[in-house]
């Protein structure tokens, strides 16, 4: 890509480095979480992070202690190669609303026909494995449960008023979470409302508390990551019309199609929109909106110390 003709019209896609990773390491400004989603540059600056290979080898890890088999490769660059969904099928579906059976159909989808309490040790080592790797995702993911318990627990409804499964609410120009929450209908379980309340596990920390929460806690997490990452694409889709007017781009998701020539270009304003969509704290004001009116709803999470401006140097945040 770097030595092509640059007259030529050949079609690339950036992909950004797990956006819902990058979108919860910015809320909290997780140097950890950051570190292994690209947005801070390797000391190597051609070495990519894998933060789904990361998983992979913590769950190695913990098998062994668990005394369990599964026949793991020892060499790290084998076992990405051979079985890195089992950590991308685990993180992604967290990210974005499932919680209580990542484990299970990530275990099951490699090893099909285990069962009992090997299943249920290779499940265990696995969501320990995602605590441990991204420790201050999970207890966000916690926090926000709580959040929601406390929210129904005041005789609220549903916080956000999310509707339909699959909606994706909508963030202000200003990077800043709307009070009107307006919600935009996107790809997804279209039409299916959310359930009424029901038993889960939420793991955070490398724990797994069982609450008696309603669907919306993991649809809130959800939304919150989803309504970011909304934000940085329209950002940088701004920015980008801003500085090539002539130029098209297709953009699904966190993933945009430009012709080669703009390959530089798109990642450079990818940086800057993540970068000025996350200048403000958004789970404060997120928590200030929630906790009106309402006694002992749970503190702020503490902050981080990474400095979100890093990402302009990153590189490989969208690759």
């Amino acid at each position: 890509i770097a030595e092509a003709n640059p007259r030529e019209r050949k079609l690339i896609e950036m992909d950004a480095s797990s956006s819902g990773i990058q979108c919860a390491a910015a809320l909290l400004l997780d140097e950890q979480g950051a570190a292994l989603s690209n947005l801070i540059l390797n000391e190597d600056p051609e070495q990519i992070a894998d933060c789904y290979t990361e998983v992979l080898v913590a769950f190695a890890k913990n098998l062994e202690r668990a005394g369990l088999d599964l026949g793991l490769p020892a060499c790290q660059g084998e076992l990405k190669a051979k079985y890195r969904d089992v950590g991308k099928n685990v993180t992604l579906p967290m990210l974005y609303g499932s919680t209580d059976n990542a484990a299970f159909n990530a275990i099951l989808a490699e090893w099909p026909d285990m069962s009992g309490e090997d299943l249920q040790t290779a499940i265990q080592c696995l969501w320990e494995a995602v605590g441990q790797t991204l420790p201050a995702v999970m207890q966000l993911i916690g926090w926000t449960a709580e959040c929601v318990q406390a929210y129904h627990d005041a005789g609220k409804r549903n916080p956000l008023q999310l509707g339909p499964l699959g909606t994706r609410m909508m963030v202000s120009s200003t990077g800043k979470l709307p009070k009107k929450r307006e919600l935009i209908q996107r790809r997804g379980q279209n039409g299916k409302q959310i359930g009424s309340a029901i038993k889960t596990k939420v793991p955070y920390l490398g724990q797994q508390p069982t609450l008696g929460i309603p669907k919306a806690s993991r649809a809130l997490f959800a939304n919150m990551v989803q309504s970011c990452d909304a934000a940085v694409m329209h950002k940088t889709l701004h920015l980008f019309n801003a500085m090539h007017p002539k130029a098209k781009i297709t953009a699904i998701h966190d993933a945009f199609i430009v012709q080669q020539r703009y390959r530089d270009g798109i990642v450079s304003c990818y940086q800057q929109a993540f970068v000025d969509v996350f200048q403000d704290d958004h789970l404060s004001n997120l928590r200030d909106t929630l906790a009106e009116g309402i006694e002992g709803f749970p503190e702020a999470l503490e902050m981080g110390s990474w400095d979100v401006s890093t990402t302009l140097k990153a590189r490989h945040c969208l690759n």
